[in-house]
């Protein structure tokens, strides 16, 4: 089996320097898994489709108390909850939750799977220090003080989700979801997903979001026929 290379670029503008509505702002730490704008998982040669987007219901989250940027001295919010005027959630994450025991995968992916090599790369002239929090694989906090350095890591264990985050700069925050199958997408900017490639059979959907709770769907693939299942998550209540 061979896996793709996962990179996760730190970009040094902080979003502090130039403040603005955190609705529309773009995440800083983790770029799009995914091209815009849906994100596609699964095989990607494959012509079994199953697509859908996901939503925010009810009361849209207020921003959360800004951070203060050390370089500019300005504040710098949290993007937990990044929607378009429709209310659709970007950087939700989706994954077949059940469905797939005694199957087995030899095939590139897209996304983050067991094992698969993380490569976390500073891009400019700031320092990093990069610390990720997981409870079933081994957790890690890597300096990264110069342009161009960088450190591959990998996660050994099936874990939803794991938190990553700058701790010289605390709101460049993201989750990685690790799975030991290709079957997960993450939303684009318009909320909507794709994964291909999943064999006939009934399986559990679950659509995961930092904010919002999380939403399981039973779903049936019937060979090659596309099937769309649209989620809508509810704010959790903090």
């Amino acid at each position: 089996m061979r896996l793709t290379l996962f990179l996760i670029v730190l970009f040094a503008t902080c979003n502090g320097c130039e403040p603005e509505a955190p609705r529309q702002r773009e995440r800083t730490l983790l770029p799009d898994a995914g091209p815009s704008p849906s994100s596609v998982g699964g095989l990607s040669e494959s012509k079994s489709l199953l697509r859908g987007e996901i939503k925010l219901v009810g009361e849209v989250p207020a921003p959360r108390r800004p951070f203060v940027c050390p370089s500019c001295k300005k504040p710098a919010f949290s993007e937990d909850c990044v929607l378009d005027q429709d209310n659709h959630l970007r950087w939700a994450f989706v994954y077949v939750k059940r469905g797939l025991e005694g199957r087995t995968f030899d095939a590139l992916t897209l996304g983050v799977r067991v094992d698969q090599d993380i490569k976390i790369v500073n891009s400019q002239d700031h320092f990093y220090s990069v610390h990720a929090y997981p409870i079933k694989n081994k957790d890690f906090l890597s300096g990264l003080p110069t342009k161009g350095q960088d450190i591959v890591r990998r996660f050994h264990n099936p874990e939803i989700m794991i938190k990553i985050w700058d701790d010289v700069h605390p709101w460049m925050a993201g989750w990685i979801g690790v799975l030991d199958h290709p079957y997960f997408a993450v939303t684009g900017a318009d909320g909507r997903f794709e994964i291909r490639g999943l064999p006939p059979g009934r399986y559990v959907l679950e659509a995961w979001q930092e904010r919002c709770s999380q939403v399981e769907h039973e779903i049936e693939m019937k060979g090659d026929e596309p099937l769309t299942t649209n989620f809508d998550l509810p704010l959790r209540k903090e």
